[in-house]
């Protein structure tokens, strides 16, 4: 394939022990068919067992933005609101929180009572609420065994404030005591409505300013992430007449002072909606200071050269907020603001010469293609040939068209379930999305269908099984280098597909690739994809692969994919996610992993696959790499796929590490041979017509 030679997973131990690479093209065993009928050891069963459970979907209902939720707040003692304050503090979900926004929280927790012997929390029920313990003590417990005790000032049930997964211990009050809850609705719904304000005024200031307005919204998005808010006090000087400056700056609140020192000009003040910066607007000659009102822009300057400041700034103000956009942070994202004045001064003439001339012509084709069209192919057409999977919401099935005797899997999904989870428009969007991209990549949608109970998904069915399997296998965990640089091209390629069109996919990991015919990989299961182009704030996703900015609650764009996309490829290598808890397979501490960002790397670890890495498990979704100028096109560019013929993929004319054999067209000895009960609500009627375009 020309890679880079790497000696691959041979010095690594990976996981569970030594690797062995799969000879030729046999097929990689699957831990389960291996364990039906192999003298494999427990202990490979048990750790390669916990790689499987780990991959299992969590998703949180989409915080209300409409700006009709309210909730109350809850008076409390200054002794208590610090009791509460210090344990927020300690607490990773609330790191990154500003002062103003814990004192929120604070106010918002409800006081909980409970008598000695009461359960707080059990085992196994869902979870919607986060607890802070200011008086009494309280024991966890886990399959009936003590793991853990609470005191006051502890807190508990954290991880209900991102998702709805079951309560891994139950809580039980050792006497009477009492505790501040805060439910997941009430923290989701105000951090996502605090973010998205934010980013919108930035987006809003940036739109106005006038060599910016040829820019894409999804960029000024972009921007908006790498502004910085910054607080004066009175007096402070933001700006200093002659030193050298390339930051500009937007005014959220307060009052500035603008200052010529020593030109005998008057002063001028700048409020909230205003701008200043490089040159402010001040004359060359500093004789005097133009009057600048809201909407106005200046400072563009800045983000063009490091020229000296011509005036002082200075906040005069009880308090003054800022937010400002250094020139290095907006050259990463944008390029140079001199390229961007010159790629306007040219389409501005495009666009002159074709109103005023009639210019005529074909445009250039988009890499993003065009879509698919949906075959009319009747459901009652298609028989019932095997049991392929399980999705989130109902079975997937090998059928066959009777006709035509082509194969294709059928995935139906329970309306029951969908409607129970408050997850239609997440429906909606995987088939919109289908019908939207077109990519040798990504599997393809043949025609849908719906009943009362369930609605339907026919798919290209892909023999070779999953991408999980094929790296989980009961001899080793991991596959090669090279094996692995073949299946991270076809599933960058695949992102990039989707980021030209704007789709955030989300739920990346290896269950989610089939192999094809042809060995190549195919990403499936568009069920959290969703077109971005600023931020959302639905939770969704696997635990190992959620980006920081998932699990904090603070808004996440398609840059989640590029994080993923990071995991994956470590786990293809190392066998294991960098973020894993193999021990205890604790979520809380997966999620306080990622949230640190500690990563570590197993011995022999091929140094161009690390340094991609690393660039992608950036924790600042601005700074990661494939956000900045040149998108995806940046990850591509990466010395791990230097060697990588692109087209060769596209066209799948290189040749895969691992074919499957396909001779019987119903073969699905590739696929885990297990089966579960189909999910059927006899009570269940629908209302409404959420599901009317499908």
């Amino acid at each position: 394939m020309g890679c880079s030679n790497s000696k691959g997973l041979e010095e690594n131990a990976g996981a569970t022990g030594s690797t062995v690479e799969n000879p030729g093209n046999s097929r990689p065993t699957s831990v389960r068919a291996q364990s039906r009928g192999s003298a494999i050891t427990e202990k490979k069963i048990e750790v390669a067992m916990k790689v499987r459970r780990r991959h299992e979907n969590v998703f949180a209902e989409a915080p209300d933005l409409t700006g009709g939720f309210q909730t109350a707040r809850f008076p409390k003692s200054p002794e208590v609101k610090d009791t509460i304050r210090k344990a927020l503090q300690t607490n990773f979900v609330f790191s990154t929180l500003s002062s103003p926004e814990i004192e929120d929280f604070i106010d918002f927790m409800k006081m909980e009572k409970f008598m000695v012997g009461a359960t707080v929390i059990k085992q196994g029920d869902p979870g919607d609420f986060f607890y802070v313990c200011e008086a009494g003590n309280f024991t966890y417990s886990v399959d009936g065994k003590t793991v853990g005790t609470a005191h006051p000032g502890s807190s508990f049930g954290e991880l209900a404030l991102m998702y709805n997964a079951p309560r891994a211990a139950t809580v039980r009050a050792d006497e009477d005591s009492v505790v501040w809850s805060l439910n997941r609705q009430t923290f989701r719904t105000i951090l996502a409505n605090s973010s998205a304000q934010q980013s919108d005024r930035i987006i809003e200031s940036l739109k106005k300013v006038e060599i910016l307005q040829d820019v894409p919204y999804s960029q000024l998005a972009s921007l908006a992430g790498a502004v910085q808010l910054i607080t004066y006090a009175p007096g402070d000087k933001i700006v200093k007449k002659g030193e050298r400056g390339n930051i500009f700056y937007m005014i959220k609140s307060g009052t500035v002072l603008c200052t010529d020192a020593g030109s005998g000009s008057k002063p001028q003040k700048f409020s909230a909606g205003d701008y200043f910066g490089e040159k402010a607007s001040a004359q060359k000659d500093g004789k005097e200071l133009k009057v600048f009102k809201e909407g106005d822009f200046f400072g563009e300057m800045a983000l063009l050269n490091d020229e000296a400041r011509v005036c002082d700034v200075v906040a005069v103000s009880d308090k003054v907020v800022v937010y400002d956009l250094d020139r290095t942070a907006f050259n990463r994202i944008l390029g140079s603001l001199e390229d961007i004045m010159k790629r306007a001064v040219s389409k501005r003439t495009k666009q002159n010469a074709k109103a005023g001339f009639g210019v005529g012509g074909k445009s250039g084709g988009s890499s993003a293609g065009e879509g698919t069209s949906l075959r009319d192919i009747p459901k009652s057409q298609l028989k019932d040939v095997a049991f392929l999977g399980t999705g989130t919401f109902g079975r997937v099935t090998l059928v066959q068209d009777k006709k035509s005797g082509e194969t294709m899997a059928l995935k139906a999904m329970s309306k029951a379930q969908i409607v129970a989870h408050r997850q239609q428009e997440n429906v909606m969007n995987e088939k919109n999305i289908m019908v939207l991209c077109n990519s040798p990549f990504i599997l393809k949608l043949y025609a849908t269908y719906k009943d009362s109970q369930k609605l339907y998904l026919l798919l290209e069915f892909c023999q070779g099984g999953e991408l999980f399997t094929v790296l989980h296998t009961a001899e080793r965990d991991g596959v090669p280098e090279k094996q692995a640089l073949f299946y991270g091209v076809c599933v960058i390629s695949a992102l990039q597909h989707m980021d030209a069109k704007s789709i955030a996919y989300r739920d990346l990991k290896p269950e989610n690739a089939l192999i094809d015919k042809d060995g190549y990989c195919k990403i499936i299961d568009m069920g959290f994809a969703k077109v971005v182009r600023n931020k959302t704030f639905t939770l969704c996703g696997t635990p190992e692969y959620l980006a920081p900015e998932i699990v904090l609650g603070r808004g996440h764009n398609r840059g989640v994919d590029h994080w993923a996309f990071g995991i994956l490829c470590y786990e293809m290598i190392a066998g294991y996610s960098p973020f894993a808890d193999l021990q205890n397979m604790d979520q809380v501490v997966i999620c306080q992993n990622i949230v640190k960002g500690k990563l570590t790397f197993p011995k022999g670890f091929d140094p161009n696959c690390k340094e991609l890495i690393k660039k992608l498990l950036v924790r600042d979704p601005v700074a990661r790499l494939g956000m900045m100028k040149g998108g995806v096109q940046t990850i591509c560019n990466q010395p791990w796929f230097k060697d990588v013929n692109w087209e060769d993929f596209a066209s799948k004319k290189q040749i895969a590490p691992w074919i499957p054999d396909c001779g019987d067209p119903l073969d699905v000895s590739n696929f885990d041979p297990y089966d579960q009960e189909e999910y059927y609500d006899p009570n269940f009627k629908d209302s409404g017509d959420w599901d009317k375009e499908f």
